[in-house]
């Protein structure tokens, strides 16, 4: 039983016939014959289509890359390297991997100098004016504990700082509702595998992508933002999935509700006793779980080994036992409780007796008989 759809989706199967179609094609869009012109049509169409679902007024604002890691190296190094004095980057504990540690590699490259912002219990960071950053990196929604940022608060900062603001909203997508017009991002992370896309593509759009130095020389592809031959297969299942997505937004996020409270009914029905890291509003069908006397890598092993799958935290940690950064961030004073965090997220696939299951293994693990 599968409840880590915040690590990655399973390919959603209606786009198995789209990648099978052009996974078989010869789909070189900088090839100057009619199939790489075919190649390139389906590419810039994509783009445009793409841009529009995000809420951007022009497809040159859209850059695919190989996932979210690659958009996040993109936006920092490549603006990092596009000023002439250390970028000036407010940010904090809680954001991705991708943002925090290449942030800090910046940082020890003398590329940056870093503010670090506060983090409250609830899981949310504090964009409090600095009167110097130049770009403040805040999530849409937390990889860890699903908790939902406040957008208004990152608008008057960046407002204030007449700052650039890099949003990854990787977690977002299909969840809940994203406009990146209407949040006022200038750049954003997206990645096709948390949406049921193929893994291998990803994006980082928004009006900011013309300051960037590109990362990956060698071609004049992607306007000469990203060189190398585009998986023109991948982007079309990637924009198709994002489309999908859009369109089954209300009744995703219902479902995603519905497991949620069926779960957390069963917890309390079986005496379970838990504690939810993060305030609401949270994406749907997205917790994260401490429970008392209960280490979270113990918990993750004991519940696979009983054909559960649940994360200590984001699947970028994967082998690593530690404290997630994000809990120790959200909870300095209890150890315990930054220690015992675990992840459960519910997908489309999800039923509600995967959900009984759930509950049925989490409540033998509370009473140690997992």
């Amino acid at each position: 039983m599968y409840f880590d759809y915040a690590a990655t989706t399973p390919l959603d199967e209606r786009l198995v016939p789209l990648l099978r179609e052009h996974l078989l094609s010869p789909l070189n869009p900088s090839s100057t014959h009619s199939a790489g012109q075919k190649a390139r049509r389906l590419l810039e169409d994509a783009r445009e289509r793409f841009a529009g679902l995000l809420g951007f007024t022009s497809p040159d604002h859209v850059v695919f890359t190989s996932g979210a890691t690659e958009a996040a190296n993109l936006a920092l190094r490549g603006l990092a390297q596009a000023v002439p004095q250390p970028l000036r980057i407010a940010t904090s504990e809680i954001e991705h991997s991708c943002i925090h540690d290449t942030v800090e590699d910046l940082e020890k490259l003398s590329l940056a100098s870093v503010i670090t912002l506060p983090v409250t219990e609830a899981g949310r960071t504090v964009p409090n004016s600095d009167n110097g950053t130049d770009l403040l990196c805040l999530m849409h929604s937390n990889n860890e504990t699903g908790v939902l940022q406040d957008m208004e608060a990152a608008r008057r900062f960046c407002s204030a700082e007449n700052a650039l603001w890099l949003c990854d909203a990787s977690q977002s997508i299909g969840k809940v509702h994203f406009d990146a017009k209407k949040t006022g991002a200038d750049l954003v992370v997206l990645s096709s595998h948390k949406v049921y896309g193929p893994v291998g593509a990803g994006a980082l759009a928004g009006p900011a992508v013309a300051r960037l130095r590109p990362q990956i020389t060698g071609g004049p592809q992607e306007d000469e933002h990203r060189a190398g031959t585009q998986p023109v297969a991948l982007i079309l299942a990637f924009v198709r999935a994002v489309e999908l997505a859009v369109e089954e937004l209300h009744q995703r996020h219902r479902h995603l509700q519905n497991l949620e409270s069926a779960f957390l009914r069963g917890l309390k029905k079986s005496a379970t006793p838990f504690e939810i890291n993060g305030e609401e509003p949270r994406i749907p069908g997205f917790l994260n779980l401490s429970f008392p006397g209960i280490e979270a890598a113990d918990a993750v092993i004991a519940l696979d080994q009983a054909g559960v799958r649940v994360s200590p935290g984001s699947a970028c940690s994967t082998g690593v036992v530690a404290v997630s950064p994000v809990l120790a961030a959200m909870f300095p004073d209890k150890p315990e409780r930054a220690s015992g965090g675990i992840r459960v997220t519910f997908g489309a696939p999800t039923t509600e007796k995967d959900v009984a299951s759930l509950v049925d293994a989490v409540s033998r693990l509370a009473e140690g008989r997992v």
